[in-house]
């Protein structure tokens, strides 16, 4: 499933952004969730960062479907890679992993464009759930949409609440 966020913010900022500590810190206050533990790393060829998080399914914009299926509390694991930013852009990768029973492991493909108007962020996940069979297409693909989904949306809008009016280009 593809999530798209069109941002009028320059790509350096969005970059910059998606591997700093203060910025995942708000990201994950706002996406409603209690940070275990958080590293960001810089230092290789790609930027990486990683969040352990866990959150209660009885937070708004939880899926009726998950709450039913999932324990009170919910553990996962966020990562996030980013190829070095050129005039084009960075490719970037996105890895969850839902950790309990059931798990649940969502994987991505992301890409930062340039755009006249700042940039366009975009990931297309794919969801995979250990559930029967008979359950599982719909499972994932609700988790994909609405939870991995509403998260991305969370991500996008703290970036543009992080830069308002600020100018498209560097």
């Amino acid at each position: 499933m593809d999530h798209s966020f069109d941002l009028t913010i320059p790509p350096a900022a969005v970059h910059a952004d998606l591997i700093s500590e203060d910025f995942l810190r708000a990201f994950a206050t706002e996406v409603g969730v209690e940070i275990d533990e958080l590293t960001c790393d810089t230092t290789g060829e790609r930027a990486t960062a990683t969040m352990q998080w866990r959150f209660s399914t009885s937070k708004p914009g939880i899926p009726e479907l998950a709450r039913k299926l999932l324990p009170g509390e919910v553990r996962l694991s966020w990562a996030q890679e980013w190829s070095p930013l050129s005039d084009d852009g960075a490719d970037g990768s996105l890895e969850v992993h839902l950790l309990g029973t059931p798990k649940a492991t969502s994987l991505g493909t992301a890409q930062l464009q340039v755009t006249e108007e700042g940039s366009t962020l975009t990931t297309s996940t794919s969801t995979k759930a250990a559930l029967p069979f008979q359950m599982a297409g719909s499972v994932q693909s609700k988790i994909d949409k609405d939870l991995v989904g509403w998260i991305l949306s969370v991500q996008a809008r703290v970036l543009t609440r992080q830069h308002p009016g600020e100018p498209a280009s560097d």
